[in-house]
C-alpha cells in the first residue's frame, strides 16, 4: 500500500511540474527579451553619443561654432585629444575646466572676452603643442599665471585690453616671438631677467600703457648697465600713448629694430607741439565738417587705425558752392595697436602742410583737410577723420600685411614677378617718400613697408600711406632715419627677390606686357643690376646701426 502511495505522490509531482512548464517557459522567454531590450537601449545611447561626438568637430579638428563653448564640458577625452583649434572668446566663462589637460594637441586656443575668468588652469602645461594664445579683454586676470612660464611650445601671446599693471618675468613663456600687451595699465618694464626673456621676440606692443620705464632708465636716460641690448631680435616695436620721457641710445642701436612708434609719450608730444606752431597760417589744412560731405556709398577697406569710405567734398564760399573734390574719408579709431589718434591727425596736418603741389611730387597720399565731428551713436563722443585725395581706381596694394604667422614680413602675390624697370621705379619713389617726410615735414613714418604702399602695376609708380605709426622725431632726428633706411633695405630685398630673371612666361596676371622685359633682353646687365642693389640692401640692413646709409 506504501509502495502505490509513493507511486502515486511521484506521479503527482510529475504531472505538477508538467503543468508548470508553460509558465517557466514564459519567465525565461520575459527574462530574455528584458535582457535583449536592455542591450538594445544601451546600443543606442552608445550610437547617439557617437552621433554627437562628431558633431562636436569639423574636417580640420576644430570645434563646430555652434558648440564651441561647450566642448570642454562635454567632449571626450578622446575627442579633445584630436583638436588643434579651440576658440572659446566671449564664452561668459568663469573658469576654464580641467578637461583642457586632454588637449594635447592643440595649436591655438583663444580664451578672450570673458570678463569673469581670474586665472588660467595649471592643467594647460598638459598642452605640449600650444603656439599661440590670445587672452585679451579678460581684466579679470590681474597678472600672467606663472603657468605659462612653463610653456615653452608658447611662441605668440596676445594680452590686450587687460589689467596687468607689471610683468613677472617668471611667468613670461620661454620662448615668445610676438607679444602683444597693447591697452594694459603696465607702469614700469625694467626686470633683467625680463629682457632676457624678451630675447627671442620679434614683435613687441606695448602701445596705450602708462610705462615710465623701459629698460630701467631713469628720465635722464642714466644707468650703469644695459638690459634693453638683450632684444637682438626685435624687430618691430610699439611704445605709443605711454608717459616715457626719454628713450635710449641702447633701443635704436638694436641690430634688427626696423618699425617702431613712439608717439604720444610726452617727449613727443613736446616735438608735436613745436611741429605745428611752425606751420604758417597759410598752409594749415581746413577742417571740413560732415555736412559738406556727399557720400558714394563706397567703402575701401580698414587698418590698424581706421576705415576709409569715399566721398564728394562740396567746397563752398559763404553760401556758395563753387566745386565738388572726390575725396577719401578715412575714420579714425581711438585706440589702436600704434597710437592716439590725435598724433596720427597732427602728421596728417603736417604733411598737408607741405603738399603744395600735390601726391603725386612726392608719392605720399596727403591730407586735403581734418574733420571732426559728433558720433552719431553717441553725441558726447568726437570722432576725427582725414579727408585724403582719392586715389585712381586701378592703384592697388604692393603687398599684404603679415599675419601672425609670418609676424613681420609682407605676403606677396603668388607667382609675383617684376621687370628691373619696375623695380627701379618702386624703390626710387618710396625712396623720394621717404625722403620727403624726414627732410621737409620732420617725421618717421613709423611702418614703412610694402603693404602701405599703393601701386600702379603697369608703371611700377608707388605712394606711401597710412600715417597711424608716424612721429615728430625732433631730437632723434638721426636715430629715426637709420631705422628707416633699415626698412628701405628690406623693401628692397624683397623687391629683387621677386625681380624677373629667369626664362618663361610673366607669373603676374596683374602685370601688362608694358613694363615686362622678355627673358631674350635679359643679360648680363640684368645680373649686374640685381648684384649692385642687393648689396646696397644689405648695407641698408647692417646691423651695426653707424654703417647705415
Amino acid at each position: 500500500m506504501a509502495q502505490i502511495r509513493s507511486s502515486s505522490v511521484s506521479a503527482f509531482r510529475r504531472r505538477k511540474r508538467r503543468r508548470q512548464s508553460p509558465c517557466w517557459t514564459i519567465r525565461i522567454i520575459g527574462v530574455s527579451l528584458f535582457v535583449l531590450l536592455l542591450l538594445f537601449i544601451s546600443n543606442e545611447n552608445l550610437t547617439r553619443h557617437d552621433e554627437n561626438s562628431t558633431s562636436y568637430m569639423t574636417d580640420n579638428n576644430i570645434p563646430d561654432e555652434s558648440r564651441r563653448c561647450e566642448v570642454l564640458f562635454t567632449a571626450s577625452p578622446e575627442e579633445l585629444s584630436r583638436m588643434n583649434t579651440l576658440n572659446l572668446n566671449g564664452c561668459n566663462l568663469t573658469q576654464i575646466p580641467d578637461t583642457i589637460r586632454f588637449c594635447t594637441n592643440l595649436l591655438h586656443l583663444d580664451v578672450s572676452n570673458n570678463p569673469k575668468l581670474t586665472t588660467l588652469p595649471k592643467d594647460m602645461i598638459k598642452c605640449k603643442q600650444l603656439d599661440t594664445l590670445f587672452v585679451s579683454s579678460c581684466p579679470g586676470i590681474k597678472t600672467l599665471p606663472v603657468i605659462l612660464g612653463e610653456m615653452g611650445s608658447i611662441t605668440r601671446l596676445g594680452w590686450r585690453s587687460g589689467s596687468l599693471t607689471s610683468i613677472d618675468a617668471k611667468a613670461l613663456p620661454p620662448n615668445l616671438i610676438h607679444l602683444i600687451l597693447t591697452d594694459n595699465d603696465i607702469r614700469r618694464l625694467d626686470d633683467p631677467l625680463l629682457f632676457k626673456k624678451l630675447g627671442k621676440v620679434r614683435k613687441l606692443m606695448l602701445s596705450h600703457n602708462r610705462i615710465e620705464s623701459f629698460g630701467g632708465y631713469s628720465v635722464d636716460g642714466s644707468n650703469d648697465e644695459s638690459i634693453i641690448s638683450n632684444m637682438k631680435n626685435l624687430e618691430l616695436l610699439r611704445l605709443g600713448g605711454n608717459r616715457l620721457q626719454f628713450i635710449h641710445d641702447d633701443l635704436w642701436s638694436l641690430p634688427k629694430l626696423t618699425w617702431m612708434t613712439i608717439s604720444g609719450n610726452p617727449m613727443t608730444n613736446k616735438f608735436k607741439s613745436e611741429a605745428l606752431s611752425n606751420i604758417p597760417l597759410k598752409n594749415k589744412v581746413p577742417i571740413a565738417t560732415m555736412k559738406e560731405l556727399q557720400t558714394t556709398g563706397e567703402y575701401l577697406g580698414k587698418g590698424a587705425s581706421g576705415k576709409v569710405e569715399l566721398y564728394n567734398w562740396i567746397r563752398r564760399s559763404g553760401d556758395n558752392e563753387f566745386g565738388q573734390v572726390p575725396v577719401a574719408l578715412k575714420i579714425i579709431h581711438g585706440v589702436t595697436s600704434d597710437g592716439n589718434p590725435e598724433d596720427e591727425l597732427a602728421v596728417y596736418m603736417a604733411v598737408g602742410s607741405k603738399l603744395e603741389v600735390g601726391m603725386k611730387a612726392q608719392h605720399v597720399v596727403g591730407c586735403l583737410a581734418i574733420m571732426e565731428y559728433h558720433d552719431i551713436n553717441d553725441s558726447s563722443q568726437i570722432r576725427s577723420g582725414v579727408l585724403m585725395e582719392r586715389l585712381p581706381s586701378y592703384l592697388d596694394d604692393l603687398a599684404m600685411p603679415p599675419t601672425i604667422v609670418e609676424v613681420t614680413a609682407d605676403r606677396w602675390k603668388d607667382g609675383l614677378s617684376l621687370s628691373p624697370s619696375f623695380v627701379m621705379n618702386a624703390m626710387e619713389d618710396a625712396a623720394h617718400a621717404l625722403h620727403f617726410l624726414h627732410n621737409e615735414v620732420g617725421v618717421a613714418h613709423g611702418d614703412f613697408y610694402a603693404h602701405n604702399i599703393k601701386v600702379d602695376w603697369d608703371t611700377g609708380t608707388v605712394n606711401l600711406l597710412d600715417f597711424g605709426a608716424s612721429y615728430f622725431k625732433g631730437t632723434y632726428s638721426v636715430q629715426a632715419e637709420k631705422l628707416e633706411v633699415r626698412a628701405f633695405g628690406i623693401y628692397m630685398r624683397e623687391l629683387l627677390d621677386l625681380l624677373e630673371m629667369r626664362v618663361g612666361e610673366h607669373k603676374s596676371d596683374k602685370l601688362k606686357a608694358g613694363i615686362r622685359r622678355e627673358s631674350s633682353q635679359e643679360g648680363p646687365q640684368d645680373v649686374i643690376f640685381h648684384r649692385t642693389l642687393m648689396a646696397l640692401s644689405r648695407q641698408c640692413m647692417d646691423k651695426d646701426v653707424g654703417n647705415r646709409p
